[in-house]
């Protein structure tokens, strides 16, 4: 799966996409905003994430970062800016 947040969007104001492998369609997850805990349950949700793109996720820290790199073993590109 590619999960990637959009970048149009404010700190205010996330959505986040994802599509499933071979499927070829998108969908979107409204979320007000992403903490460790959702990161973790993302990586548990989706262990062949291979991208994902973390902009504005101020709530986000390193232990957030650990659980998503320990349960997305095939994570290729992580954007923090």
């Amino acid at each position: 799966r590619i999960a990637r947040r959009n970048v149009n969007k404010g700190p205010g104001s996330s959505k986040l996409r994802y599509t499933a492998e071979n499927s070829g369609s998108e969908s979107e997850l409204e979320l007000c905003s992403l903490s460790d805990a959702g990161l973790a349950a993302l990586g548990r949700g989706c262990p062949k994430l291979e991208k994902l793109s973390l902009i504005w996720c101020s709530a986000v820290t390193s232990d957030g970062l650990n659980s998503i790199a320990g349960n997305c073993r095939h994570l290729k590109a992580l954007d923090l800016q």
